[in-house]
């Protein structure tokens, strides 16, 4: 071998050995951003499940806050039908029928 191709030989292992500890680091790195990557899909479906109980719950509270309101709806039903059948029979008993 002459010179130059023991120059040429002597680069290539020196960028072969380069080239091993990046790969070395880059590997730790690609293992890195996996996990991180299952992590964020876990927090993805644990959001997701979040937000069907959420929806659940408001669901819920909706009806409950509708409750009063029917009550009250019904309260002044009874009411309305109280004063409109005591004008009936005020009217009724005025024109002398009993």
């Amino acid at each position: 071998m002459n010179k130059e191709e023991i120059k040429q030989l002597t680069e290539t292992t020196e960028r072969s050995k380069s080239n091993s500890k990046r790969l070395d680091g880059l590997e730790k790195r690609v293992e890195d951003i996996h996990s991180l990557t299952i992590s964020v899909k876990e927090l993805a479906t644990e959001l997701k499940n979040m937000r069907e109980d959420m929806n659940k719950i408001d669901d819920r509270v909706v009806e409950i806050e509708k409750k009063p309101s029917k009550k009250l709806d019904s309260i002044w039903g009874y009411i309305v039908s109280a004063v409109v059948s005591g004008l009936i029979v005020f009217i009724f008993t005025k024109l002398g029928m009993r």
